[in-house]
C-alpha cells in the first residue's frame, strides 16, 4: 500500500478519463498502509514483551534482537546517503532532494520525525524514514511500561493513551503557527496511539474469554471504519489533504479498523480459515520477509524511475504503460529486498539465537 501511494506520487498514473481518475482515488488510500504498519508493530512487539516479561534477560534480549534486525541495514543506507550528500549536490537531477544538514544528522539518532516538520525542511530521499523514527522511540519507552506495570494497570494505560491522543491532535490542528499537518502526521506523541491499539489487540488475544465475546463484532467494526473514512475522504474532501478530521479522529478510526482486521486474521489463522490462507499466499509472505529492505530502498527506486521516464510522451498519459511500469517497480523492489536479506541482513539475524529470552516462572509476575 505504501509503495503504491509513493508510486502514485511519481505522477505516472493518468487522471483522465474519469474511470482512470477513480483508480487514482483508490490508490490514494495507500497512505493508510503506515497506520496498518503501526498497528501490526504494536501488536507484535507488545506480544513479544508480554510473553517474555518473566525472562531474566528481558531488556537485553529485546533490545539486542531488535538492534540486530533494524540497525545493520538502516545505518548502512543512512551512512552511505549522508556521506554522498556533497556529491549529490553537484548532480542536477539529485540536488533538489538534498536535505538540510540538520535533517541529515537527525537520521542518525532517529529524530527526523521531529526535525522535518518543525524546521520546515525537505526530508530528502529518506522522507519515508519518519515512521522508523516513530518505531524506535516507541521501542525505547514500551518495554519499561510492560515490565513495570501489571496487566490490569497496563491495560488502563493503553486505554488512556487511545482516548487522550485524539484530543491532543484536535488541540494541535487549528494552530497556524505550527506545521500541524506534517507534525501531527509524523510525531510520535501524536501517532503512537495506533501502536497502542495494536497493543490492546495483543492483550485481547491473551484473554480468550473477552476475545470470543468481541469476535462476532469484528467484521462490523472493520466495515464501520471503512465507511467513516470514506465520509472523511469524499464528502469532507480530505482524501488528499489529511487535514482536520483525518488528523483528529481519522487516525483513530483507521487504527480501530486495522486492529479489527488484524484480529480477524488472527482468528482465521487459529481455525485455518480462508483469510489466513490468502495471507499465507507465498508472494505475500515473501513481501513480508523482505519488507524492511523494500521500505528502505524503494524511495531511491522512485527517484530513479522519475528521472528515467518523466520526460517520455506517454508518461502520465498511458494507463497501460503506467500499470506495466508499476508491476516492474514492485518486481524491482522485491528483487532488491531478496538480495538485501540473503546477502546482508540474514547474517546479522543469525546472531539473534545467542540472545533468546531466559524464561522464569509466570506465577512470580503481577497479573
Amino acid at each position: 500500500m505504501v509503495i503504491g501511494i509513493h508510486f502514485l506520487y511519481m505522477n505516472a498514473i493518468p487522471t483522465a478519463p474519469p474511470a482512470w481518475l477513480s483508480l487514482f482515488h483508490v490508490l490514494q488510500f495507500g497512505w493508510t498502509g503506515v497506520d496498518l504498519f503501526f498497528v501490526l508493530s504494536g501488536f507484535l512487539i507488545t506480544g513479544i514483551l508480554l510473553d517474555t516479561r518473566g525472562s531474566g534477560n528481558y531488556f537485553r534480549s529485546f533490545y539486542t534482537r531488535r538492534s540486530l534486525r533494524i540497525f545493520p541495514l538502516y545505518y548502512l543506507i543512512v551512512g552511505v546517503y549522508l556521506l554522498s550528500l556533497p556529491l549529490q549536490a553537484k548532480i542536477p537531477v539529485l540536488a533538489a532532494n538534498v536535505p538540510d544538514p540538520r535533517i541529515g544528522l537527525s537520521y542518525l539518532v532517529y529524530l527526523n520525525n521531529w526535525f522535518v516538520p518543525l524546521l520546515h525542511r525537505s526530508a530528502g530521499a529518506l522522507g519515508s524514514f519518519w515512521s522508523l523514527a516513530v518505531e524506535e522511540q516507541f521501542y525505547l519507552l514500551w518495554p519499561f511500561l510492560v515490565f513495570r506495570f501489571s496487566r490490569r494497570i497496563f491495560l488502563r494505560l493503553c486505554v488512556s493513551i487511545c482516548v487522550l491522543l485524539p484530543l491532543l491532535r484536535l488541540l494541535l490542528e487549528p494552530y497556524p503557527s505550527l506545521p500541524a499537518s506534517d507534525f501531527v502526521f509524523m510525531n510520535t506523541t501524536t501517532r503512537m496511539d495506533s501502536l497502542v491499539w495494536g497493543a490492546l489487540a495483543a492483550l485481547l488475544v491473551r484473554s480468550p474469554v473477552h476475545f470470543l465475546r468481541l469476535r462476532p463484532w469484528l467484521p462490523w467494526i472493520a466495515s464501520a471504519s471503512v465507511a467513516l473514512m470514506l465520509v472523511i475522504a469524499f464528502p469532507l474532501h480530505e482524501l488528499y489533504s489529511r487535514r482536520f478530521y483525518t488528523q483528529s479522529i481519522g487516525y483513530t478510526i483507521l487504527a480501530i479498523g486495522y486492529s479489527a482486521l488484524l484480529l480477524m486474521a488472527y482468528h482465521s489463522d487459529s481455525v485455518e480459515g480462508r483469510f489466513a490462507k490468502f495471507l499465507g499466499w507465498p508472494l505475500l509472505t515473501q513481501f513480508g520477509r523482505y519488507s524492511y529492505a523494500i521500505y528502505l530502498f524503494h524511495s531511491f527506486l522512485i527517484l530513479g524511475l522519475v528521472q528515467r521516464f518523466s520526460g517520455r510522451p506517454w508518461f502520465s498519459h498511458s494507463l497501460l504503460r503506467a500499470l506495466g511500469l508499476c508491476v516492474l517497480f514492485y518486481a524491482a523492489c522485491l528483487a532488491i529486498g531478496f538480495l538485501s536479506y540473503n546477502l546482508y541482513e540474514k547474517h546479522f539475524l543469525k546472531l539473534k539465537r545467542f540472545f533468546e529470552p531466559d524464561r522464569r516462572d509466570p506465577a512470580t509476575l503481577p497479573n
